[in-house]
């Protein structure tokens, strides 16, 4: 474990989800301030078991998971992603937490480990602050996950900026004292800390006539559009699993929304139910893997588009 020292300054990395990593240092004090607000927002405590895949610099391991053990003394799993073994892992282990970020989701549920496998050992998961589909949700609910949360900002001060229940959805009540917020024109999410002065645009897109009542719509390179219809792939994913694929990839392919699927699916009701999506195609494909290497999604499809 890292030891942190009273008075010290420290340097980490964000997590890089608006584009790319930034440094940041923060004092002991601070990372006290903030890891103590996350151990109330999640209900930790001693008896907790951790389970961390962030980078071992990054801000988040620090008052999330380092941190939170020095305080509370629970215990911290730090491992490095592999779908090919998490579901083996979770099943031996049985931590109590993790942070899941939508993307991490997407490619375990391609994995066929992940059809079976019983997460009721989570009391807790947060998916971040990025957009998180109803299908997720839902999934990590019915394995029996205790709670999902959704909190932005958890690692730039404490508490977090804002949070829900998995539900995308914000209210002026849970913006703390010490931080601003107000909507760009492009319709995104800025925030400003009173002891920075600056305005930071968060690039998430913001539905809501202000800040009292607002829900985040997730960053514009996580989804695509066609014509003028956002288009969320984690959604028509589960649409998709909902009409019997047993394995579906959204992708926009050459102006237009494929829905490439293994299985048997009932095409015509998922056309139904998707009928709000310009130009959308369905292609049963071979199979759908995931990249041992890159850890991305990759098909095979059995006919050319």
């Amino acid at each position: 474990m890292r030891q942190y020292i009273k008075n010290s300054i420290h340097t980490f990395t964000t997590s890089g989800t608006t584009g790319f990593p930034k440094q940041v240092k923060h004092t002991q004090e601070f990372l006290d301030e903030v890891s103590q607000a996350n151990i109330n927002l999640y209900n930790l405590n001693k008896k907790s078991k951790l389970l961390n895949y962030m980078a071992p610099m990054s801000i988040g391991t620090a008052v999330m998971m380092d941190n939170v053990q020095r305080i509370i003394g629970c215990e911290v799993l730090h491992e490095k992603f592999n779908p090919f073994t998490f579901s083996d892992y979770i099943h031996k282990v049985r931590p109590t937490f993790m942070v899941m970020p939508p993307n991490m989701w997407r490619v375990l549920s391609k994995m066929k480990s992940w059809h079976d496998l019983d997460m009721s050992s989570f009391e807790m998961i947060s998916v971040g602050g990025d957009f998180t589909a109803n299908g997720m949700l839902m999934d990590l609910r019915q394995r029996g996950v205790g709670r999902v949360y959704n909190v932005y900002g958890s690692t730039e001060v404490p508490p977090p900026v804002l949070y829900s229940m998995g539900e995308n959805h914000y209210s002026r009540h849970k913006i703390p004292d010490g931080v601003s917020i107000k909507f760009s024109k492009r319709q995104t999410l800025m925030c400003k800390w009173d002891s920075q002065g600056e305005w930071w645009d968060s690039e998430d897109l913001v539905e809501g006539k202000n800040v009292w009542d607002f829900h985040l719509k997730g960053r514009e390179r996580n989804m695509f559009k066609q014509d003028n219809v956002r288009v969320y792939p984690e959604e028509v994913e589960k649409i998709a699993a909902h009409y019997g694929a047993s394995i579906s990839l959204c992708r926009q392919v050459e102006f237009s929304a494929v829905v490439f699927y293994t299985g048997d699916m009932d095409e015509f009701a998922l056309h139904e139910e998707l009928k709000h999506i310009p130009r959308l195609r369905i292609k049963k494909v071979s199979h759908i893997e995931v990249d041992e290497n890159l850890r991305k999604i990759v098909r095979n499809q059995t006919t050319p588009i």
